[in-house]
């Protein structure tokens, strides 16, 4: 399979209702066009022919994300060649967790639009309840430790998963220093000036 600069190609799941089974596909996109073909892996053989996809779009093909080609979701499991992974990584797209704390949530609908105004695309967004086992979950791993979990026990958490180019440091620096004195000081426009934020598990989407 040839592989020009503009195409890029996955390797996708497809669970068949029909026959109950997970099927494996290449599935590639053209990023001056934007169309898409898929080749039925087992089969070895084109399985969707080159033709134009609405939804489908670059930004969206990145390993553990899903995508719907027409009727069919997709799940993407894997680059298809070391061109696409290189061509991809090369770009440093990244995802990043984060949470609100409770006394946010009167706030958080103007500080997600904040956020997506900065240029972040949202993958996953809950609210949970932290429990007894969160709290001792979250205690004992080295990259939440910090947070004080006695201050999330009062409300709902809102927890989501965002998408960027350098998505880690670009959050860091869209929510600002830790200390709140020095952002309200130093970075009057950062998200914690207005509201405290904790950032943790910092996911890199390779």
């Amino acid at each position: 399979m040839s592989t020009s600069r503009s195409q890029c190609s996955f390797l996708v799941e497809w669970f068949d209702t029909e026959s109950s089974t997970t099927r494996t596909f290449v599935l590639n996109f053209w990023t001056n066009d934007q169309n898409v073909e898929m080749i039925d892996v087992k089969k070895n053989k084109i399985f969707l022919r080159k033709t134009s996809c609405d939804g489908v779009l670059l930004k969206d093909l990145f390993v553990g994300n899903s995508v719907k080609v027409f009727s069919r979701i997709l799940k993407i499991v894997n680059y298809a060649d070391a061109y696409t992974k290189n061509y991809l990584e090369s770009t440093n797209y990244q995802c990043s967790v984060a949470l609100f704390r409770p006394h946010a949530n009167d706030k958080k609908s103007e500080l997600l639009q904040d956020l997506i105004n900065h240029g972040f695309e949202f993958i996953n967004l809950v609210m949970i309840e932290f429990n007894e086992d969160i709290k001792k979950a979250m205690s004992q791993s080295e990259s939440t430790a910090r947070i004080p979990i006695s201050s999330m026990l009062n409300g709902p958490v809102v927890v989501f998963q965002v998408r960027s180019i350098n998505a880690v440091q670009k959050l860091q620096d869209v929510i600002g220093p830790e200390d709140r004195e020095e952002a309200l000081s130093n970075y009057p426009h950062s998200v914690r000036s207005s509201c405290r934020i904790y950032s943790f598990l910092p996911l890199i989407q390779k």
